[in-house]
């Protein structure tokens, strides 16, 4: 294939992951895709990545991160990524509607902060994916973990900011809409790092280190990924109103409006996750994930874990297909 052809393919693959999850959470939450903000939210949070990688720039050089690949690993995780990084999503998303959020509905809201967040991982995916010689591979993981990820951190801060500004949370409430990302954040960060300074410095862990360093990674992307679709039930019995349809439409959005009204769509969706899944498990033995190359039995472990998080992607897209299916049902009643 020509140069220019995979460059475009890396492109696709860093882009394409983050788009798909955010139309699954508007579908979920019952937002149009043309709804006022959402791709401006995508846009301002796009923007993000730069301060945010600026930050953790000069911090390593200033500061630095220390030399014990676990101490490492914690303070790339929290401090060089989770606290800069949301704290600019949550400054991103109050620029961007911080006066109106009292007067939009409260899924619009959670769908914001999403939509915030899938667009700080479309340019990050960018960065990684497509300066990569091994983009396949890594376009493959991040889109099981990063970009999901993401959106489950934007999750928490949605519902958190609902929390506080229409169910009268008050400080608290902000307070946690920040905090509970942070930790989202952190949480998924500190294993891969740690397992990334182990591969550089092997003495630094065993196998048995690095086998739990992936349980936990595999544990915090799950529970993170049902504590999304858990504050998602949560923002949609506050209420149900979506948002205000007096603004223009264009033929385009409407018609993926209508595709996304399909169950079959999603059902799709489900099946290519579940292939990607079978490919993760058995298509790439030769694979061992990030870091575990001197810990092939974690690397084993490691590979089933992202297998099994790709089918539950899958089993998330059927569930939306079958809650897509109900609606039309009620509609045509």
């Amino acid at each position: 294939m020509a140069e220019p052809l995979i460059r475009l393919a890396a492109l696709a693959a860093a882009v394409i992951p983050a788009f798909a999850i955010l139309w699954y959470f508007l579908a979920a939450a019952r937002v149009r895709i043309d709804a006022p903000m959402i791709w401006a939210g995508f846009g301002f949070g796009a923007c993000t990545a730069l301060p945010a990688a600026a930050f953790e720039g000069f911090y390593a050089v200033f500061v630095g991160f220390g030399t014990d690949p676990f101490g490492v690993g914690a303070r790339q995780a929290v401090i060089g990524a989770a606290v800069p990084e949301e704290i600019c999503k949550l400054l991103a998303l109050l620029c961007l509607c911080g006066r109106h959020l009292r007067y939009t509905s409260a899924n619009h809201v959670y769908v914001l902060a999403i939509a915030t967040a899938c667009g700080f991982a479309c340019l990050e995916n960018t960065f990684y994916v497509v300066n990569d010689g091994d983009w396949h591979t890594n376009a493959a993981m991040r889109s099981l973990t990063a970009v999901p990820g993401h959106a489950f951190m934007g999750a928490a801060m949605g519902f958190g900011i609902v929390q506080a500004v229409h169910r009268g949370g008050g400080p608290l409430w902000w307070i946690l809409a920040l905090a509970m990302p942070i930790a989202f954040h952190g949480l998924y960060n500190f294993p891969l790092l740690a397992m990334a300074q182990i591969e550089l410095d092997p003495t630094a862990g065993s196998d048995v280190v690095v086998w739990n360093l992936v349980f936990l990674f595999i544990v915090v992307v799950v529970v993170e990924g049902v504590a999304a679709h858990l504050f998602l039930h949560r923002v949609l019995a506050v209420g149900r109103s979506t948002e205000s349809s007096h603004h223009t439409r264009s033929r385009s959005a409407g018609w993926l409006q209508r595709l996304c009204e399909f169950p079959v769509f999603w059902g799709l969706f489900g099946l290519v996750c579940w292939a990607g899944a079978g490919v993760v498990l058995w298509g790439v033995p030769s694979w061992d994930g990030i870091g575990l190359a001197h810990a092939p039995a974690a690397a084993a472990s490691f590979r089933k874990g992202l297998a099994a998080f790709a089918a539950l992607h899958g089993i998330a897209f059927l569930g939306l297909a079958a809650v897509v299916a109900r609606r039309r049902l009620v509609a045509a009643d």
